[in-house]
């Protein structure tokens, strides 16, 4: 948006360079066993990268 709205072209290297795709897991509780599990679906959401340089 940033360079968007400053009338930079916009690249996906560029946007490539800076995010990630992240997996966010479903987790169900089995109700017979009490155990947790992964369920079958989820979502990936883009967030940015961790760098060294990063807080």
């Amino acid at each position: 948006m940033v360079l968007k709205m400053s009338g930079c072209a916009l690249s996906v290297n560029t946007f490539a360079h800076y995010y990630e795709t992240k997996l966010h897991k479903k987790m169900v509780k089995d109700k017979q066993t009490k155990t947790k599990m992964v369920a079958q679906y989820g979502s990936y959401n883009f967030g940015p990268k961790k760098t060294e340089d990063t807080v």
